[in-house]
């Protein structure tokens, strides 16, 4: 397994919700996939946890390569990733192959993007953002890369005030016409009780007689042959 990460420092005051990330491939595989991740750092190397929704796979049909570094694939997170002010994260780019490159920068050399003539070549000469690149062949051994940067571009959502949301109930489709009119219907509550054979059986205290009030019980108030019982209209509240 080949990885690949970058670490981020988060300085806006109130963090940011990630919502996608840009990366700038050379080459890539012709059938394995490559994923990205953000996790947490410890001492400045990454952990094993990964903030949620932040792991996305590309298959290779997914991925853009290009000969000078400018066309980017996009890595979209399923719900914006929330990164808190002052803390590090690192970026991860990881896959199972070797064949999958992307555009870095080191310093001395020139940006690919100038090497049309000798005379309008631009070195690199500075990182553009704080953080550091990091190799590794087996997601626990990390080496850095003082001189070298991962390019990359990390979109956050800005977010207005106050807005509008509208809610529908689409049409619904035929199979929800499987239930024919009249197929369900609802009754009041009722019981029907056989005088003689439910509460005028032998050894009922309390026989039904005119004048008393039957009463629906819970099961744990039936008796043990799980008989109706018929109170006085004295004890019913």
């Amino acid at each position: 397994m080949t990885l690949l990460l970058r670490l981020l420092k988060i300085d806006a005051s109130s963090g940011i919700y990630a919502t996608k990330v840009d990366l700038f491939f050379q080459t890539k595989d012709d059938n394995l996939p490559v994923t990205i991740q953000i996790r947490e750092t410890t001492l400045g190397t990454p952990n094993k946890t990964i903030l949620a929704y932040s792991e996305v796979t590309l298959d290779p049909d997914d991925v853009n390569v290009s000969n000078d570094g400018v066309v980017a694939t996009t890595f979209r997170f399923e719900s914006p990733v929330y990164l808190r002010a002052g803390a590090e994260y690192a970026l991860v780019v990881l896959a199972s192959v070797t064949t999958y490159n992307l555009w870095i920068s080191r310093l001395g050399e020139p940006d690919v993007t100038t090497l049309a003539t000798e005379s309008g070549r631009v070195l690199v000469t500075e990182q553009p953002v704080l953080g550091s690149l990091f190799k590794s062949q087996n997601s626990s051994v990390w080496t850095p890369s003082q001189y070298e940067d991962m390019k990359f571009v990390l979109h956050r959502g800005d977010f207005v005030g106050s807005g509008n949301v509208q809610f529908y109930n689409p049409e619904l489709d035929d199979k929800n016409e499987a239930i024919p009119p009249g197929g369900i219907v609802a009754e009041s509550r009722k019981a029907s009780v056989g005088i003689g054979t439910t509460v005028n059986q032998d050894g009922v205290s309390n026989p039904l007689v005119i004048g008393n009030k039957l009463s629906r019980l819970t099961l744990e108030h039936l008796d043990s042959s799980r008989s109706l019982v018929v109170l006085p209209l004295a004890h019913l509240m």
